[in-house]
């Protein structure tokens, strides 16, 4: 089993490489679920938001989005200062990050250029999210 517990819906959640999802909840109670069709899952969450990612469907909270058919990295999830929630998909096999918003659907600045996210955050107003290119070349961009 993977060692990245995430805490959803007031509930401790794992994803096994078997897509078996775990769940324990407060009172110690197991579950145990499997989840999609056996094709290798990439998942994230946050208190509100379960994310999970597969060759063409990223799926929010159990509701299905489809998305272009590719290698994607685990979904990297952001709540801004204002509460906002982005869900952004690095892409490697095409050199694209895709943003979306906490309902599934892409936001007006996306897709970017980029390979794998290193990191977003805020500084005063503006949120920022670092990532690099196929080249290595670190690109930072700014979003609302």
């Amino acid at each position: 089993m993977r060692s990245n517990w995430k805490v959803y819906n007031r509930k401790f959640i794992n994803i096994s490489k078997q897509n078996e999802v775990y769940t324990i909840d407060q009172k110690g109670h197991f579950k145990k679920a499997q989840l999609g069709d056996g094709k290798p899952l990439q998942f994230n969450a946050i208190p509100n938001l379960f994310a999970v990612v597969t060759d063409n469907k990223l799926i929010l909270n159990g509701k299905t989005h489809e998305i272009e058919l590719g290698s994607y990295h685990t979904p990297y999830i952001y709540k801004t200062k204002k509460g906002i929630v982005f869900i952004f998909l690095s892409r490697d096999d095409h050199n694209k990050i895709y943003a979306f918003d906490s309902k599934g659907k892409p936001v007006s600045f996306s897709p970017i250029t980029g390979q794998q996210i290193l990191d977003v955050k805020a500084l005063g107003n503006k949120n920022y999210l670092m990532s690099y290119d196929s080249d290595h070349n670190l690109m930072i961009y700014r979003f609302k």
